[in-house]
């Protein structure tokens, strides 16, 4: 304290409150934190070409790190391609994973804006996290039986895109 002025640092609240996603799930993703559900906004049966949906990700958070990794959703098709991708740090970088607290529960909230031109089709929306620093090298992913998931990309959903 300086005269008649107080320092004061940075305080986090940490959200621990009990979550009961929509679409529960259960992948462990590397040390850090498990996906534990999502919520989808509008229902998967009214994703159209041109159009937007979102995903409320549920992280419970396991163990701290000193790393700000980028969460990566991509809505993608064997047939045609990436046709929404949205790769931020989670919460629109206002809660970065190096801020995350053991038993914390982290709501990020995902827009992904589906091409004009995207086809008509079978879709997936995969989940991954990465750290742009160090080669873009992925956080290994674990299903529910604890086996590795490939290529560390989870497939949240599988969506048809209408006309």
């Amino acid at each position: 304290m300086q005269g008649d002025h107080l320092i004061l640092h940075n305080v986090k609240v940490v959200d621990r409150r009990d979550v009961h996603p929509e679409h529960p799930t259960r992948v462990k993703i590397g040390d850090l934190a498990s996906l534990v559900g999502y919520d989808l906004a509008p229902a998967a049966a009214d994703l159209k070409a041109g159009r937007q949906f979102s995903l409320t990700l549920y992280y419970r958070v396991e163990r701290p790190t000193t790393k700000n990794y980028t969460r990566s959703l991509q809505l993608i098709s064997p047939d045609f391609g990436i046709v929404a991708q949205r790769d931020d740090e989670p919460q629109e970088g206002q809660n970065p994973t190096n801020s995350w607290q053991p038993g914390e529960i982290v709501a990020d909230t995902v827009t992904l804006d589906v091409a004009l031109d995207a086809q008509r089709g079978r879709y997936t929306v995969a989940l991954c996290f990465y750290d742009s620093l160090a080669g873009f090298h992925r956080l290994p992913l674990l299903d529910d039986h604890q086996k590795p998931i490939p290529n560390d990309q989870y497939v949240v959903l599988d969506v048809l895109i209408g006309p």
